[in-house]
């Protein structure tokens, strides 16, 4: 069609400054869903996006939380700004999807979901009297998350991908990425594509006669990218100096699940392939052992845990070729201990310490209430403990600083705040719960080792003079919740029962801490190096370690160390 000259100004030229001034002012909308299973970053990665906390993780937080049945289909709406531009930004999450036992079908409250979208809009576009500004509620873009299993696309997966490509902008990517290397990611990616390729699965951007050279070409290096490889992360590191949004991965310093083996530790990240293979019942392995955390794998309950000690015993088998013949993965899967950084094994809502041992509890009653009152009448029928500070606990290595309280001085004179003098150790041993149980319904004794995890070493610092104030009426605070320092290392309930023996008799002169040893500071005590103490002194260190022997066999628990720093008071 041939242009045609004007003879005057008519002023159409400012349409696109009119269109443009409408919608500054009106703002602009977006609406994304997000499909993938649990546990692969969808929730992160929106908020990496849009740099700011917009939606929040829908995974199971608590143990005791029960496992969705079904795909549920969640909204989320915010208003945004930018420099003046505003954005209307619906964010839609799919919580359930393929985390069930049988994934059959669990797409298809997605599918409808969309298309429900676009009748819903094209109903009230067909209206006569259609509103001025018509809600749209239709999908823009759908983010597909790929676990980073470095292997292939699941069946599910090549699935929904074809039912989700014939209704809406499909975007796939490979959730949480930096758990894979610079060439196992390259070879993820290149068969993702050809098997994208391989089943005809058509992904946005779409070709079309009508996009001239430099948008064809725009597509297609948008498609030569395509899976994406994504990381999300609400945190800024450092990086040559600068400081951007991210986080240090197993090439750098991100916590992930290991198991020690001898000097080594093996990534189980790392054979998550494996896992899937010979743990079908381990449901996207991949994610479970990328967390930086256990809580996630100890609420998966005591046959998953068995199921996956047996699968190691297996794997780390001279009999077994597939990671003993497997030099790359070998290489990639066990990282030397002394390259290692170790983290707490777990996060820690709430933590009861018990006051188990009547021999300490008489000597300790002794010496704070007199003999005739050692031990309170209740003592032998309840499980005394106290709920203790979750925040103070913390891993083996880290420094404590001597803390601050009120203590007396004398029986006449008001007490006095400031540093303890008396500060102890005491060696014990603590139980990680996997699984809980419902509010109000206890746990029977019988079914304790279902719901134990595993063990690890403990050091429950403590400061007497503090604590002997505080002790009556209410007992610990100050003088127990400064620093507990645990062992890195758990071990589970399952490889430690071989090891289970009679428990030695204990009698009045078994004493496991300074303030028994030296009855109070009555006694000094003597080390190497002609050094004597009564209680433990600044810059003092104290290690405690331990561990299960069979015949010709060892289990370790770590050491568990903690190195005591000054902490005057102002």
């Amino acid at each position: 069609m041939a242009a045609i000259n004007l003879n005057g100004y008519v002023g159409f030229d400012s349409i696109t400054q009119q269109i443009e001034k409408k919608l500054l002012k009106r703002g602009f909308q977006f609406n994304v869903i997000v499909v993938g299973q649990t546990g692969l970053g969808k929730s992160t990665l929106i908020n990496t996006i849009f740099a700011a906390h917009l939606i929040d993780s829908k995974g199971r937080v608590n143990v005791d939380e029960p496992f969705r049945q079904t795909t549920e289909i969640q909204t989320v709406s915010h208003l945004i700004e930018e420099n003046g531009i505003r954005l209307r930004l619906n964010i839609v999450d799919t919580p359930g999807y393929g985390d069930q036992v049988n994934n059959e079908n669990c797409w298809e409250p997605i599918i409808k979901y969309i298309k429900d979208q676009h009748s819903a809009y094209l109903r009230k576009e067909l209206t006569a009297l259609r509103e001025r500004y018509i809600q749209d509620t239709r999908i823009h873009c759908c983010l597909f998350f790929i676990a980073p299993t470095g292997h292939a696309l699941k069946p599910i997966d090549i699935v929904v991908l074809k039912k989700l490509s014939e209704v809406v902008n499909v975007v796939p990517v490979i959730a949480k990425s930096d758990s894979l290397t610079l060439q196992e990611r390259d070879a993820f990616k290149q068969r993702i594509k050809s098997e994208l390729a391989h089943h005809n699965i058509k992904l946005y951007p779409y070709d079309s006669e009508e996009l001239d050279e430099n948008e064809r070409n725009l597509n297609e290096s948008i498609k030569s990218l395509i899976p994406f490889a994504i990381v999300g992360s609400e945190k800024n590191v450092i990086i040559d100096g600068k400081s951007v949004r991210g986080r240090r991965n197993r090439w750098g310093q991100f916590p992930r699940i290991g198991v020690a083996i001898g000097d080594q530790i093996l990534d189980l990240s790392s054979i998550s392939s494996l896992f899937e293979k010979h743990v079908p019942e381990l449901k996207n392995p991949a994610s479970v052992f990328s967390q930086s955390s256990l809580n996630l794998f100890m609420s998966l309950g005591k046959p998953i845990w068995q199921a996956t000690r047996k699968f190691l015993q297996f794997i780390l088998s001279a009999d077994t070729p597939e990671l003993r013949d497997n030099h790359e993965l070998r290489v990639k899967a066990f990282i030397p201990q002394k390259d290692a950084t170790l983290h707490l094994p777990a996060t820690i809502g709430d933590y009861t310490d018990f006051y188990a041992s009547k021999e300490h509890a008489s000597n300790v009653g002794t010496m704070f209430r007199g003999k005739d009152n050692a031990l309170m009448p209740n003592w032998i029928h309840l499980p005394v403990g106290y709920h203790g500070r979750a925040s103070s606990i913390v891993l083996s290595g880290t420094n404590i600083k001597r803390p601050n309280g009120q203590r007396l001085i004398a029986k006449d004179q008001p007490p006095i705040f400031g540093p303890s003098l008396k500060l102890d150790y005491e060696l014990e041993m603590a139980f990680f719960v996997g699984v809980g149980n419902e509010l109000g319904e206890p746990i029977p004794i019988e079914q304790a080792r279902n719901h134990i995890f595993g063990m690890v070493l403990m050091n429950d610092w403590s400061a007497r003079d503090i604590q002997a104030w505080e002790y009556v009426p209410l007992g610990p605070f100050l003088g127990k919740n400064f620093g507990t320092s645990i062992s890195p290392w758990v071990v589970t309930l399952e490889a430690l029962e071989p090891f289970l023996v009679q428990g030695q008799q204990q009698t009045e002169d078994s004493r496991g801490s300074l303030l028994e040893i030296t009855w109070n500071g009555q006694n000094e005590i003597e080390f190497e190096g002609d050094i004597k103490r009564k209680f433990i002194e600044d810059d003092d260190e104290v290690v405690l370690t331990g561990y299960c022997q069979g015949d010709g066999y060892l289990i370790g628990f770590g050491e568990c160390a903690g190195k005591i720093i000054s902490n005057r008071a102002k």
